[in-house]
């Protein structure tokens, strides 16, 4: 369970969230609302990126000012809308999210995110040179990638920010799957602007500017697909 609790933060002397309070619980966790209202800040929040001005943030009890940040950050994924790849094969890629796993693993976290297949079908397989931040790969493929690197790494809290924003209906159709596959296991939030993703019966926070706020649960995702268009 991840507990925010009256926080405040401000950047580059703008105030972004003041006095925000919300509770993310193992599932599904969808936050949706105002653009530049604070949503993707919560989660840099959560991970050490930016320092509190006020307020705590509690992971199953304990605050994360008392966590290590590298302790921190080993128990947390996050994948952005444009997810970082670095120049080399596909197979490192993957790999960086536990250089302990064996090929084996590698490609079992690959076939959960449903890229398995692309990669085979390539001359040079999970060798494939993906050149600097991806390039040579769609943006489907690159999120996938990420995806996998996450699940390879078998976190506890998983941060995805708008990450089926720009990819195609196939990619993110299988990112859906997957999520909804590890939401039994994990902590999952996601920053989403699509409401047609949302998963019923999900906990979610919704961000007015200025002022964000909890809406009642469970709620009805029709009605919550008028309430953000």
């Amino acid at each position: 369970m991840i507990e925010f609790n009256n926080i405040w933060f401000s950047y580059d002397n703008r105030p972004i969230l003041q006095g925000f309070n919300a509770t993310f619980k193992k599932g599904l966790n969808y936050v949706i609302g105002d653009n530049g209202a604070g949503k993707s800040t919560i989660l840099k929040l959560l991970c050490s990126l930016y320092p509190l001005e006020r307020g705590y943030i509690k992971i199953d009890g304990q605050e994360t000012s008392n966590v290590r940040r590298d302790d921190l950050r080993k128990n947390i994924s996050m994948i952005f809308s444009d997810p970082y790849l670095f120049d080399g094969s596909i197979c490192e890629n993957i790999h960086i999210g536990n250089l302990s796993a064996s090929k084996q693993e590698i490609m079992h976290a690959a076939k959960q995110v449903s890229v398995h297949e692309f990669i085979a079908s390539l001359p040079q397989g999970y060798e494939t040179q993906v050149g600097e931040n991806g390039l040579k790969l769609s943006s489907g493929e690159k999120q996938k990638i990420a995806l996998a690197r996450a699940v390879l790494k078998n976190t506890p809290i998983i941060l995805l920010d708008e990450v089926t924003k720009s990819i195609d209906t196939d990619s993110r159709k299988a990112i859906n799957e997957v999520v909804n596959n590890l939401k039994k296991e994990k902590t999952i939030i996601i920053i989403t602007h699509n409401a047609d993703e949302i998963i019923q019966d999900s906990n979610i926070i919704y961000f007015k500017q200025k002022k964000p706020q909890k809406l009642c649960h469970p709620i009805d995702v029709t009605a919550h697909k008028v309430a953000v268009s």
